[in-house]
């Protein structure tokens, strides 16, 4: 087999597309790799934001649930006073009515008493008119 200028062409072009392919693959492959190391700082960053982010978000709700127990706390102690106030004048009141009951009930017993004896002194009076008629 005797090779003609013109095969040889076609074997050097093939030579040199072959070539190219591999200094092409060699280039993508250096891209890529180029790509993948950019995509996984980003993502390195990314993470990195996010994580102070949510340290941030953290930060402000304990903040946040901090005062909401302080403001909640002050509110059950001003209930709270306002409940020992209020059921401190009902005691009092409850104390006051008491003493009122028991005072108009002493003077109730006097009164019973008083009208005992007068119903005592009623009876001798009558029996003894009786006895006397």
């Amino acid at each position: 087999m005797v090779m003609t200028p013109e095969a040889w062409t076609v074997v050097g072009t093939g030579v040199v597309i072959l070539i190219a392919i591999a200094a092409s693959n060699r280039q993508l492959r250096g891209e890529v790799k180029a790509l993948r190391q950019e995509f996984h700082g980003e993502m390195k960053a990314l993470r990195q934001e996010l994580h102070g982010e949510m340290k941030t978000l953290r930060q402000e709700l304990h903040g946040e649930m901090k005062a909401l127990r302080q403001e909640l706390h002050g509110e059950m102690n001003t209930l709270r006073q306002g409940y020992q106030g209020e059921s401190k004048e009902l005691r009092d009141e409850f104390r006051g009515e008491m003493n009122h009951l028991h005072t108009e009930f002493g003077q109730l017993r006097e009164r019973m008493a008083k009208l005992e004896g007068l119903l005592a002194g009623l009876r001798e009076a009558i029996t003894g008119r009786k006895a006397a008629a």
